[in-house]
């Protein structure tokens, strides 16, 4: 991919060549393994909408709203060929999966084809493990598609290139499957969906297994970052280099993906922006300074 040459071809003159702008796409890659699970041991997603539950809550503190939420548990864990000393997948429970009737398909949001919705309808109500993988070694890119700046730009995330995000991501849902058929697990009534059709030709929970179905269900956290670098687009106070006047302060300014959310650290950059822009442009004595967070 080349820049320059992209814009060029699509009438745009570069006011600056950048060669790195828009590579280095980093995110983190989930998967819901799905179990089923009494009725009474899930969450209704849905539930905060529906009157009787809130009138419920209100007057006696019980239903489905007393609960604390969709995510009830949370975990860092190394797979078995892990030699960092940081955990690679983080792990997710949530009280409900995504064969509700209210749902009506919205499971496409969560890049599931109608294949693999249609799996998941044909299970009663449960329950689901979110394995994440937290530092993925693959690549991707965004570019322009065209010059009219309202048109969706063209998004290469590149998940699973590298044979290694494979791997540990399989081993993560293998992890949240083994889970399943723990004793805690078994005595609250979970077992696992029976063996998703495009990937039954394989042993059922076996690491090949769950290669295949993380190229059925892997999709986006929402954690994009790194297409405009510290390092290679941007400096260490988020200036675009080469040019003045121009600061990045999003997630996209991140280098290297972190392996946990990437909420706390984006807002951490737009305060370490903001306290840059007042040093460069320090509130004259006529003017009356706000309290702000500066000294971070």
């Amino acid at each position: 991919m080349e820049i320059k040459k992209d814009l060029e071809e699509l009438g745009i003159k570069p006011v600056l060549h950048s060669p790195h702008v828009g590579k280095n796409l980093q995110d983190h890659l989930v998967v819901v393994l799905p179990m089923t699970a009494p009725e009474n041991a899930t969450l209704d997603p849905f539930a905060g909408v529906k009157p009787k539950n809130v009138i419920d809550y209100v007057r006696s503190g019980t239903g489905p709203l007393s609960s604390i939420g969709g995510c009830g548990g949370n975990a860092f864990i190394h797979t078995p060929n892990n030699i960092d000393k940081r955990p690679d997948i983080q792990l997710h429970f949530v009280s409900f999966n995504f064969n509700v009737d209210e749902w009506n398909g919205l499971g496409h949001i969560f890049g599931m084809t109608d294949k693999a919705y249609e799996w998941y309808k044909d299970h009663g109500t449960g329950a689901s493990f979110g394995p994440v993988l937290s530092r993925p070694k693959s690549r991707g890119y965004i570019k322009l598609a065209s010059a009219d700046p309202f048109e969706h730009p063209l998004i290469q995330p590149n998940y699973l290139a590298e044979e290694e995000d494979v791997q540990v991501f399989a081993e993560g849902i293998k992890f949240s499957g083994d889970l399943i058929h723990t004793k805690a697990f078994r005595d609250a009534g979970a077992s696992p969906f029976k063996p998703f059709p495009a990937c039954q030709h394989l042993q059922f929970e076996s690491l090949e297994y769950y290669k295949c179905f993380a190229s059925h269900f892997g999709t986006t956290l929402y954690h994009p970052v790194g297409t405009a670098a510290m390092g290679t687009v941007l400096d260490s106070k988020l200036r675009l280099k080469g040019l003045k006047n121009l600061r990045v302060a999003d997630g996209s300014a991140i280098p290297k993906i972190m392996g946990g959310n990437t909420n706390a650290p984006i807002i951490m950059i737009g305060e370490r922006a903001a306290a840059f822009i007042l040093q460069d442009w320090p509130v004259t004595s006529n003017q009356k300074a706000e309290p702000t967070r500066t000294e971070l």
